[in-house]
């Protein structure tokens, strides 16, 4: 639901487009009556936060679509400069006018060094902060003024969820020692040298150097600079806060953020012996934070969003200890509570890999689902479909999902296309691949399946139409796809010479299946015109793809990534494969060769000449492809080969094919990596919805060799709990009030299975 209403904007006098990276104070003292309603709207720029008496009731302001785009101040490669700058504040006891007072944050430094990483300019600057310029009596405080924007013209309350705040501390100290700086004549960047001066340093590990415990760091020695790296064990995204309990007025702490202990596409280690890490390697130069401290005691919290897992830190020009009371980490990011679980008994890898996918499923989970969180602003609509499965089955949370259907909505273009990574700006009309767009339909079929609302399906469905009516201005007279935009499986997948008449089956089988999402989509509102339209499209695709299935030779039976007018087939890869059966464009015989060819060996690896899939989302493709197809025990191996090499602590990789497949601005915290959870649950534990809303489920746990397997998933009418002993033959379900189950297991010397028909309540044979 959406509600507009109307907001007064102000800002600072003088100019409206102040420097970028310019930060600014905003007061009012009012009172407040106890019987007055305590809701307010904030709008402003996504850094804002919002105090009340001293306390931090807002960390930052949720993401926002064009036009009503506030103030970011430079372009990304995600986003345009923005409109002009402003605040607003809308309630029933307080609300934004000239009366207002503002003054300029003095001890945060204005500069340009906007961090630039994969050649783009990145959504982060480094914050230089000098605390003993915090003190608001020596700045004159000054009257805001009123300011317009037609993007303001008509603001627009949106259902963004809110964010939980959590405190997290180091588990571990890695290293203690001392740093001697480089010489440097001539600083890259002059106000924001810190990621420098790190990455050239010279370190020596010291554990005199300063007195510590195991877990966290307590007094910094004055004398030669030290440094000291943390681990907090798991990826993290939120604020840095620091209690110091005393400290010489003018000391230097440089921070530096780490995600990843290797880099797989160097193929070297990142994380050295010493503690030190290349500070720049994950999200570009300049990165990294610097805090002069003010004498005695002082809690700081740097108000820029910041991921990490090791978190390197530098004290320069200490004349005096520095006892410290923690350092810190202040997520804020959506809740996710952990109410799903899965174990297999005799399986050691199994939790430890179940604990890293959930760290990286959580850590992307801000206001929307962020692809990278420290250094992007917008959500990859290839990554989330399954993503958004996971935190409805482990969280119970279908928010997210929801946001990201409106935001592609409300930025989808005139031509129908939707933006890959909503919500952006960039250039005006942003990234419009057709097939990674097209699993927009995914999304909103998964959300009508969890939820049975048709609200939503009748609001987005002109939405929906124009889309379709673009991609099916994109095929050729046989009714394949020919869109030049597609990106298919990215870094391995053989590319179509569009010009000389070749076409790609990945686009084409997703192209199938989600046309099918969309004709159950409109017969769910009695749609059925552009059902049966939809439906001829799809039997087209379906009749025309058996060009891209190889009748001969080594790799006869897979599937093609091309098909070309002069050499027919050709170019075989694991996601070509796993795409036409994952959407149901084969047999389940011709399922089962292309499963087996595509996947030779025990542990699901390729034969010679055939590519390995490497985008993380198919990985739950494969594994459950091969689960439905009698291959579940080639599908656990497959999972423990591709996941078993991240252990013990990950993290996980953002691609899973090492070298060039590997992007050269490599990160930790991608959370499409965490999709076998989905698996887990709904093909281990094999609970699956059967009817929209989820008042029928099916139950049909897959022996993948694990003689047991048990947990608990979230269903739309609450917890499942799933308990399969495969080795004595037992099996228990406990269904949540208000849904029945349609049960079938399969008999342990695999001549049949045993069906139960609307079960209720408990379940045990």
């Amino acid at each position: 639901m959406s509600i507009a209403f109307h907001l007064s904007f102000i800002f600072r006098a003088g100019k409206n487009h102040p420097v970028p990276n310019t930060w600014t104070y905003f007061k009012k003292t009012f009172r407040w009556d106890s019987g007055q309603p305590t809701k307010m709207f904030f709008s402003a720029d996504p850094t804002a936060r919002l105090w009340i008496n001293g306390r931090v009731v807002l960390t930052r302001v949720m993401r926002f679509v064009s036009p009503q785009i506030h103030w970011w101040g430079v372009p990304t490669f995600q986003r345009s400069r923005g409109g002009a700058p402003g605040i607003a504040i809308h309630g029933h006891f307080l609300k934004t006018d000239s009366t207002w007072l503002w003054r300029p944050a003095d001890e945060f430094l204005s500069h340009s060094h906007q961090t630039i990483g994969g050649n783009a300019q990145r959504i982060r600057f480094p914050v230089i902060l000098d605390a003993r310029l915090m003190d608001s009596d020596q700045t004159k405080w000054s009257r805001s003024v009123d300011v317009r924007s037609e993007a303001w013209s008509r603001p627009v309350l949106k259902e963004t969820p809110p964010l939980t705040r959590k405190e997290e501390f180091p588990v571990r100290v890695v290293a203690v020692g001392t740093v001697t700086p480089p010489r440097i004549t001539e600083a890259p960047h002059r106000d924001a040298q810190v990621s420098s001066l790190v990455k050239h340093s010279r370190y020596e590990m010291d554990d005199a150097r300063a007195k510590h415990d195991t877990r966290s760091l307590t007094r910094l020695q004055p004398g030669k600079d030290g440094y000291a790296t943390l681990d907090f064990g798991k990826p993290l995204h939120g604020y840095l806060r620091l209690e110091i309990l005393d400290a010489p007025a003018g000391a230097v702490l440089d921070f530096t953020y780490g995600e990843i202990r290797y880099d797989l596409h160097a193929e070297k280690r990142v994380l050295l012996d010493d503690g030190s890490f290349d500070p720049e390697l994950t999200v570009g130069t300049p990165f990294g934070d610097r805090i002069t401290l003010r004498g005695g005691a002082q809690t700081l919290e740097i108000p820029e969003e910041r991921t990490w897992r090791w978190l390197m830190i530098t004290w320069r020009n200490t004349t005096a200890p520095i006892d410290i009371g923690s350092i810190s980490i202040m997520t804020s990011q959506h809740p996710a509570p952990e109410l799903g679980s899965f174990s297999a008994t005799g399986q050691r890898d199994i939790p430890k890999l179940v604990e890293l996918c959930l760290d990286h499923a959580k850590v992307t989970m801000s206001d929307a689902y962020v692809d990278t969180p420290g250094r992007e602003d917008a959500q990859w609509l290839e990554d989330i479909q399954h993503r958004a499965q996971l935190a409805a089955q482990w969280f119970g949370d279908t928010a997210l999902r929801q946001v990201t259907l409106r935001h592609t909505v409300e930025q989808q273009t005139a031509s129908g296309r939707f933006r890959v990574f909503p919500p952006e700006d960039y250039q005006e009309q942003g990234l419009q691949t057709l097939d990674w767009g097209i699993v927009w339909i995914g999304i909103l079929y998964d959300d009508w399946m969890w939820t049975g609302e048709t609200t939503r399906l009748r609001k987005y469905f002109p939405n929906l139409v124009r889309f379709l009516d673009l991609a099916h201005s994109q095929t050729n007279s046989e009714g394949l796809l020919v869109d030049r935009t597609c990106m298919t499986d990215l870094r391995c997948a053989l590319r179509a010479n569009l010009d000389n008449g070749e076409i790609e089956s990945i686009p084409n089988a997703w192209y199938y299946g989600f046309l099918k999402n969309a004709i159950a989509l409109a017969r769910a509102i009695g749609k059925q015109h552009p059902a049966n339209e939809w439906l001829r499209r799809a039997e087209r695709v379906r009749k025309e793809f058996r060009r891209f299935i190889n009748q001969a030779g080594p790799t006869k039976g897979l599937v093609s990534e091309v098909w070309s007018p002069v050499t027919g087939p050709r170019g075989f890869g694991q996601a070509a494969s796993v795409s036409a059966v994952f959407h149901g464009l084969l047999t389940p015989g011709a399922s089962i060769k292309v499963l087996e060819a595509a996947f030779a060996t025990k542990d699901g690896s390729p034969p010679r000449g055939v590519h390995r899939w490497n985008n993380p989302t198919y990985a739950y493709r494969a594994l459950r492809c091969l689960s439905d197809h009698g291959l579940g025990k080639k599908a656990a191996a497959h999972f423990l080969e591709r996941y078993r090499p991240y252990l013990p602590d990950g993290p996980l990789p953002e691609y899973f094919v090492p070298g060039a497949g590997q992007p050269d601005d490599p990160t930790g915290s991608h959370g499409w990596a965490a999709v076998p959870l989905v698996w887990l649950h709904d093909t281990v534990l094999g609970v699956r919805i059967a009817s929209p809303g989820g008042a029928k489920l099916t139950w049909n746990p897959v022996d993948v060799g694990w003689s047991e397997a048990h947990g608990k998933t979230m269903t739309p009418r609450g917890l499942c709990t799933v308990k399969a002993d495969w080795k004595r033959q037992r099996f228990l379900l406990k269904l949540p009030p208000g849904c029945t189950a349609d049960i079938t297991l399969s008999a342990k010397n695999r001549s049949g299975a045993r069906t139960w028909r609307s079960v209720r309540g408990s379940f045990e044979v």
